[in-house]
């Protein structure tokens, strides 16, 4: 359509469905790249055969992505029993209020304690500052320990499952944990709603900004639009742009949500050193282009971090400690190395649900927590490349085939 004509088009369109509801992965269109796959048998690999990466290295199966609210899930799940508990106990009801408030934050802090006990070398050394919360072991409310075990990079019946940014994770947890305990030094009221989308100026939430920006060109790109033309009304759909120099250049000012994607694409152009530092794109607040992802940008360094947290731990034992192990059992907070889920309840070509394994005593304690309501895992299983089972048979026939020439 030459470019005098397009001066004068009505356009009308349909606004894209909203992304990044992690609660829900299986909301829209399931993406083809998801889908169940078995492991290599490491039995069936000819030790002739020249090695491959997906073999001969201990790589995961797939992704899992957990909740935010994941840790208040589990805080919650006997919120009536733990707060009659410390009626009995505290002096007032606003201090047994503020006490089980001060359990859900040590909660969030004990998930961040379990994750980072199950993370690779690689995510623990990029999360290095944070590590003193893993050191610490402030006691718990044992009923607690069960849940929280859960967590983290885990092994099943499939091969190995990990945690989708679980660095993200980690410092959401530690940050809604903070909010939780009012002890969150931003300079603006963040709520835990806002806590549990956020993002920092690291490299592991850029990798997450630029994971959900492809997502949202794709979907934009899925979104179609009327144009009124003198052959009538025309639908059309957005081309599908790639995330570089060419497509920004091919974003048109004709389309609708040109704005949005010329800003997203030059957010997934900035580089991890221009994202530490960058308060504007093209003149806008970064936040505002964040916006469109639906995540919020929290300006706290993981030094800033680690400190809020020091002050969290030093007023929980000075006005909390005390009255919490009065009312429970407590014990040291869980770091096994590995997430406990225990294997697959159900599972198709797309998901797959984990359950808590409750023991016959903790039924008889009376900690009857819902494995299908509660603790219900939905994860996005990411198979090996398809060339791999190919490459293994093409270079077995031509072995084959080398020594029958022979």
């Amino acid at each position: 359509m030459s470019q005098h004509k397009t001066q004068n088009l009505q356009v009308s369109f349909r606004a894209p469905n909203a992304v990044n509801d992690q609660s829900s992965p299986t909301q829209g269109n399931p993406q083809p790249e998801f889908r169940w796959c078995e492991p290599i048998d490491a039995k069936n690999i000819d030790p002739e055969l020249p090695p491959l990466t997906a073999v001969r290295e201990s790589l995961p199966i797939g992704f899992i992505e957990l909740r935010s609210s994941l840790p208040e899930t589990i805080a919650e799940a006997d919120n009536s029993f733990v707060l009659s508990i410390l009626e009995q106990k505290a002096p007032t009801a606003l201090t047994a209020q503020e006490a089980k408030d001060a359990i859900l934050s040590q909660c969030y802090f004990r998930a961040a304690r379990q994750l980072y006990s199950s993370m690779t070398e690689d995510e623990r050394y990029r999360c290095r500052l944070l590590q003193g919360i893993f050191y610490d072991t402030t006691p718990i409310p044992s009923f607690l320990n069960n849940a929280i075990a859960m967590i983290g990079h885990f092994r099943c019946e499939f091969g190995e499952v990990r945690i989708r940014h679980a660095e993200v994770l980690l410092r959401r947890w530690v940050v809604i944990g903070l909010e939780t305990g009012n002890e969150l030094q931003t300079g603006e009221k963040l709520t835990r709603l806002m806590l549990s989308q956020a993002v920092f100026r690291d490299r592991s939430s850029k990798i997450l900004v630029n994971s959900l920006i492809e997502e949202r060109v794709k979907r934009i790109s899925k979104s179609s639009f009327k144009v009124k033309s003198h052959a009538g009304l025309l639908r059309v759909f957005h081309p599908l742009l790639a995330c570089n120099e060419d497509g920004l250049n091919r974003v048109s000012e004709n389309y609708p949500y040109h704005l949005e994607m010329r800003r997203l694409i030059m957010l997934h152009r900035m580089t991890h050193f221009e994202w530490r530092t960058a308060e504007t794109i093209a003149g806008v607040p970064i936040q505002i282009v964040l916006d469109y992802l639906g995540v919020r940008l929290v300006v706290l360094s993981d030094e800033e971090l680690y400190r809020c947290f020091t002050f969290a731990l030093r007023r929980y034992w000075a006005d909390y400690k005390s009255l919490v192990e009065e009312a429970f059992e407590v014990a040291e907070p869980v770091a096994t190395g590995f997430g406990n889920a225990c294997q697959t309840v159900s599972s198709d070509d797309l998901q797959a649900t984990f359950a808590l394994p409750l023991s016959d005593q903790d039924i008889s304690m009376g900690f009857m927590y819902n494995p299908a309501v509660k603790f219900e895992f939905k994860p996005r299983f990411c198979a090996y490349s398809k060339n791999t089972g190919k490459e293994m048979r093409t270079a077995r026939l031509q072995k084959e085939y080398g020594e029958l020439r022979r």
